[in-house]
């Protein structure tokens, strides 16, 4: 965290009712990946290893609806 810049988050388009950020944490970047509507979307992009889901996880590249899900991606990979 210490290696943190200010503005370090980016709010990601993301589906209606859904909210996907990425903080660039040094080398690393946190993505939190939020669905707050009552249907499942597909999720995008590069993302690193999965370190937090609620409920679940039903499918690696489906984010269910009312869930939130947290992957812990080195910047390398983007």
């Amino acid at each position: 965290m210490s290696s943190a810049k200010g503005h370090s988050a980016t709010l990601l388009k993301s589906p209606e009712e859904c909210v996907f950020v990425d903080w660039t944490l040094g080398e690393l970047v946190l993505q939190l990946r939020l669905n707050l509507s009552a249907h499942d979307v597909k999720l995008a992009g590069p993302l690193g290893e999965r370190i937090w889901a609620e409920p679940e996880v039903i499918s690696s590249q489906i984010l269910t609806a009312r869930s939130v899900q947290v992957f812990w991606l080195e910047s390398s990979g983007l």
